[in-house]
């Protein structure tokens, strides 16, 4: 099966805004938390990300630079981490929050040309924990195939943004993880602009390849008109499309991984980086294997 993934009926019966977008697309987004203590201070951060199967790998796909701050805080003097792990967005007794040592898990980086692309491989334990919640989704290649076809209506943006949820640290529940509250996946409406090229920033529009955007005002605001995507590094850009039987179909464009608050527009690594990148180590890993 090589076309977008299909959304239910019900889903565009309204008009088509950020409360139903983000409650359908949180299936797909999960999250890595880390606690830590900063003179004296605690506090934790949270990153986006999604779950991503390909040649038999399960593994959770963000933005380079997120990986790049997981690895400073595990070896930063200046810090002392306390716990991290896996957080879905889903409560489920199998799932939910999954304490782990992130420390030394597998990382890659796609840092070349401006594209901004990180991988982290979960270990069997917490993959079977997110994995048993069936309100998880994992992507596959199938939801970024047929591209060449598409004939989008619109693009969403969808993550964790910082202003929607506590950055302090706060209590631990039995199992020794915080208590993550008032966590909210947020859905942005994004316009594709075409890059500037010579405009200023020149390293943020110097790069032709990559996916451009400007976020939209939502028309709801219940999700709100945010000041700043700060969280949503590594968070999915989804493309919207009907079919002619009026259905809507969603493919997978991009990785978020800048943006210009002035403005408000992104920049995103195409999901074309990704699938080299992987069909690339995937070949490689296959070679080594004969």
């Amino acid at each position: 099966m090589t076309r977008a993934l299909e959304l239910a009926d019900d889903w565009w019966k309204d008009d088509i805004h950020c409360g139903p977008f983000a409650e359908y697309f949180s299936r797909h987004i999960v999250n890595i938390y880390v606690e830590y203590t900063r003179s004296g201070e605690l506090c934790y951060e949270i990153y986006t990300g999604f779950l991503l199967h390909y040649g038999g790998q399960f593994m959770w796909v963000t933005a380079g630079h997120v990986v790049e701050r997981l690895e400073e805080l595990y070896d930063s003097g200046r810090v002392e981490v306390r716990s991290s792990g896996w957080f879905d967005n889903h409560p489920n007794t199998l799932a939910a929050k999954i304490p782990s040592d992130l420390k030394n898990l597998r990382k890659a980086q796609v840092d070349s040309e401006g594209m901004d692309l990180g991988v982290v491989w979960p270990r069997p334990l917490d993959l079977l924990a997110l994995t048993s919640n069936p309100n998880n989704q994992v992507l596959t290649e199938q939801v970024w195939q047929g591209k060449s076809s598409a004939r989008p209506e619109g693009y969403y943006l969808v993550g964790v943004p910082q202003e929607l949820h506590n950055p302090t640290g706060g209590p631990v529940d039995i199992r020794g993880t915080p208590k993550l509250r008032n966590i909210q996946v947020a859905c942005l409406p994004v316009e594709r602009v075409e890059p500037q090229a010579g405009n200023e920033p020149r390293d943020f529009w110097e790069y032709p390849k990559a996916f451009y955007g400007r976020i939209l005002t939502p028309i709801q605001r219940d999700t709100a008109d945010l000041d700043n995507i700060r969280g949503m590094s590594g968070g999915p850009i989804f493309s919207i499309e009907r079919t002619p039987e009026g259905r809507l179909l969603y493919r997978l464009f991009g990785i978020q991984s800048r943006w210009l608050p002035g403005s408000r527009v992104l920049r995103a690594t195409p999901i074309e980086v990704l699938a080299e990148a992987l069909e690339q180590a995937y070949r490689a890993a296959s070679k080594g294997a004969e």
